[in-house]
């Protein structure tokens, strides 16, 4: 706990765990914006039915997911990060 609150303290505060990777906060708004960006940014042709395999560092889903430039979404429907 105390070293969780000394990194979220610091001028540049981390979004993620240096050991672990997990999101250290709430990320549903930007997990939103990501949403957005990628529904309003189609992909180039040839990249449209690629997929790539993923695991999510905070709910340790692994799937394959649409590639994207923006980001790779987490395969768990609950989950539904892009901390990949």
């Amino acid at each position: 706990k105390k070293c969780l609150d000394q990194l979220l303290r610091r001028p540049t505060a981390l979004h993620v765990c240096p050991l672990c990777s997990k999101t250290l906060n709430d990320h549903s708004f930007t997990w939103h914006q990501l949403d957005v960006a990628v529904s309003q940014t189609p992909m180039p042709h040839e990249y449209v039915n690629m997929t790539v395999p993923v695991l999510c560092n905070d709910c340790h889903a692994q799937g394959q997911v649409k590639f994207h430039v923006y980001g790779l979404k987490c395969p768990n429907e609950l989950c539904g990060g892009y901390n990949t």
